[in-house]
């Protein structure tokens, strides 16, 4: 036992390096995609293909944004965060249970995303500025 945990420590040495580069992907994906999706005008598109009315339509466009980000940010986790610890040895995961727990994770994203944004519109629309 004890020399499989001394095993286990090393592969977890020689991954720390890529584990590194996965946060910095991650933060710079994060920051790329949020700039690209303005500077492209994919967010004034968004908007007129939900169209301006109301409550609904901020929830759809919301919902629609943030699925692509976690579509997007779970092909890079597979990429980038499940193959290389598997090929580390440092998970023994198969990756249909990878898959089924990123799609819990894009669910639960989504289902926060709404509750937020839409939270977040509430209060814009309906809180009169004093005076």
């Amino acid at each position: 036992m004890a020399d499989y945990d001394s095993q286990r420590r090393e592969r977890a040495r020689a991954y720390e390096p890529y584990r590194r580069r996965l946060t910095i992907v991650r933060t710079l994906q994060s920051l790329l995609l949020g700039g690209l999706f303005v500077a492209s005008g994919l967010d004034r598109r968004l908007a007129a293909f939900t169209g301006y009315r109301g409550r609904g339509s901020a929830l759809l466009y919301i919902a629609i944004a943030a699925l692509a980000y976690l579509i997007i940010d779970s092909l890079v986790g597979f990429t980038m965060g499940y193959r290389p610890a598997r090929a580390f040895g440092l998970s023994i995961q198969t990756p249909a249970a990878w898959w089924g727990d990123r799609v819990k994770h894009l669910i639960l994203g989504l289902g926060m995303a709404l509750l937020a944004g839409g939270t977040i519109h509430l209060l814009l629309v309906n809180c009169r500025p004093a005076g």
